[in-house]
């Protein structure tokens, strides 16, 4: 009998700002944005930006999922880290910019 090794936990960040104030953030309409652990190797996990239209009018959302619980920076450009969130064990974090 095998057994699978142990399943890590996993969670999702959600990064949103209001189209009118996209040009404050990395996130334009048609562009990506990047993610790194503060306690990692550097490497960066990308994502593309969407365009998320309500009643209340569009925000840009990028979100990346199965991310391991952790610390992480939301780079703003290449070489710019911007804010940085706390990823829980299994749940949802979400950063709203403005």
């Amino acid at each position: 009998m095998t057994t699978s090794p142990p399943r890590q936990p996993r969670a999702q960040v959600s990064r949103s700002t209001s189209v009118p104030d996209a040009g404050r953030s990395s996130c334009t309409r048609a562009s990506a944005t990047a993610v790194s652990r503060h306690d990692g190797d550097g490497r960066r996990v990308h994502t593309g930006v969407h365009e998320r239209t309500s009643g209340s009018g569009s925000i840009l959302t990028a979100i990346f999922g199965s991310l391991a619980a952790a610390e992480y920076v939301i780079w703003e450009d290449a070489t710019t880290p911007g804010p940085s969130v706390t990823v829980p064990d299994g749940g949802v974090a979400q950063l709203a910019l403005s």
